[in-house]
């Protein structure tokens, strides 16, 4: 064999060492992507998680208001002369009161 057929033949074997070596490199950056994907999407999802928890605790703030406004209303309406002592005592009592009894009171 001449020397001119050993490097061609010695380009033939180096292309498609050069194609396997494109193929690892991209399946790495894509596996770099993924990964960095992964942890977005971990980080969206705590956030997300955030976010209904502190939805909730407004939510639960909002009703917590509405009823002491329901049960301001009610004492001035009986015309309550210390609104504010009344206040903490009814919200007491309301706390301990089973949760079927409340509706009623409050569906007068």
């Amino acid at each position: 064999m001449s020397q001119n057929d050993t490097e061609i033949e010695d380009s033939e074997e180096q292309e498609p060492r050069n194609e396997k070596l494109v193929d690892v490199s991209e399946a790495i950056r894509y596996r770099k992507r993924a990964q960095l994907a992964e942890q977005k999407k971990i980080l969206l999802e705590q956030a997300l998680a955030e976010q209904r928890s502190e939805i909730e605790n407004l939510n639960k703030n909002i009703s917590q208001m509405a009823i002491e406004r329901q049960l301001i209303d009610k004492f001035v309406s009986a015309g309550v002369r210390d609104l504010e002592t009344a206040v903490i005592i009814g919200r007491d009592r309301f706390e301990k009161t089973p949760m079927f009894l409340r509706m009623r009171l409050f569906n007068r």
